[in-house]
């Protein structure tokens, strides 16, 4: 068993007026607020942990990372357990190929508003 504390921190910093990044932890998004969280992880199970940066000054970017965080969240709970690693390699290649496609398709709906 691996016992993990982890703390992160998301805030926009000193520049924009926005903060367009996201974080993910186990199944959590936040975007303005701090996480801390201790768990014990045994040798079967799963934990997901990233970072989506929105890539300050672009439009959109806030959307962007919230797309992707919450789509790779439900990505990674409904993966297979028994995937070999070019099996998963795979599935995360597909996965991000759509989620890169409906991140452009908002781009393009909102741009139309």
């Amino acid at each position: 068993m691996i016992e993990l504390s982890i703390s992160a921190d998301c805030h926009k910093g000193l520049v924009r007026e926005k903060n367009e990044d996201m974080l993910l932890v186990s199944g959590h998004c936040t975007r303005d607020h701090s996480l801390f969280t201790k768990v014990d992880i045994g040798p079967t199970d799963r934990y997901i942990a990233a970072i989506a940066d929105g890539m300050g000054g672009y439009d959109e970017g806030e959307i962007a990372s919230e797309m992707t965080l919450h789509s790779l969240s439900d990505f990674f709970t409904q993966l297979p357990s028994n995937l070999s690693i070019e099996d998963l390699k795979d599935v995360t290649c597909e996965w991000a190929e759509l989620i890169h496609s409906r991140i452009l398709s908002q781009r393009v709906f909102l741009l139309k508003i």
